[in-house]
């Protein structure tokens, strides 16, 4: 279960840096 939340920061990380 703590890999959900920490795929969710990622996607969020990688969201915010790249924008799309």
């Amino acid at each position: 279960s703590s890999v959900t939340q920490r795929r969710s920061q990622w996607v969020t990380t990688f969201n915010e840096d790249k924008h799309f």
